[in-house]
């Protein structure tokens, strides 16, 4: 069987960062949430969720109320956003390859289709997948793999956080993290990931050979 390729949205194929802070810094006064500044991002980029939830003070049951405000007003920008340098060429490579692809993101199925539609890439993937709980990533997998029939095995998901490999992990499929995203290489390598990478070319390792 043909290896299966999960990728994380965004940071991982979608540069979204830059906008969705600048999104939730201003309605982060409306939940009575602290702004990010560049400081902040710099500690957030090195520091896995659970540990900046807990060094910001932010309860857990406020995050799904800031991600659907942050996902509706990223919708009038998402067209305007970047893909991380290389990532299409990558995607391209593996769906001609004979790779199964596919996105399980917390963002929403509206933003991620107006972003792949641009860069015509609707048709690479045969499922997009997403989630509300910030940590529901694992039960997300877990579906996609029993209802796709996907082998464990040759199943990858690729992400550029600690809990994307995490999740991973739980989920019981290979976990794939890149630097190219938010966090570090740093904070990454002590998740332990299967596989570290810096460019999104070495995802074609996973490619079958012909």
């Amino acid at each position: 069987m043909p290896p299966t390729i999960i990728f994380d949205f965004d940071g991982t194929i979608a540069n979204t960062f830059e906008v969705m802070f600048a999104i939730y810094n201003k309605i982060a006064p409306f939940y009575h949430c602290p702004t990010i500044g560049p400081e902040d991002r710099e500690y957030l980029r090195n520091h896995s969720v659970r540990e900046s939830m807990a060094a910001y003070h932010m309860p857990a049951w406020k995050l799904p109320f800031l991600g659907i405000a942050i996902k509706k007003r990223l919708r009038a920008q998402i067209e305007n956003t970047e893909p991380q340098p290389g990532t299409i060429e990558a995607i391209n490579a593996l769906r001609h390859a004979g790779c199964t692809l596919g996105i399980v993101s917390s963002n929403s199925k509206e933003n991620i289709y107006a972003f792949l539609t641009k860069y015509n890439l609707e048709n690479a993937f045969s499922f997009v997948v997403p989630y509300r709980h910030i940590f529901g990533k694992h039960r997300a997998l877990r579906t996609v793999i029993k209802t796709s029939g996907l082998e464990p095995e040759t199943t990858f998901y690729v992400g550029d956080e600690v809990r994307d490999v995490e999740a991973a992990k739980t989920a019981g499929v290979k976990s794939v993290a890149v630097t190219w995203g938010f966090q570090t290489r740093a904070v990454l390598e002590k998740s332990a990931p299967d596989f570290l990478f810096s460019q999104p070319q070495e995802l074609l390792q996973f490619a079958p050979k012909r």
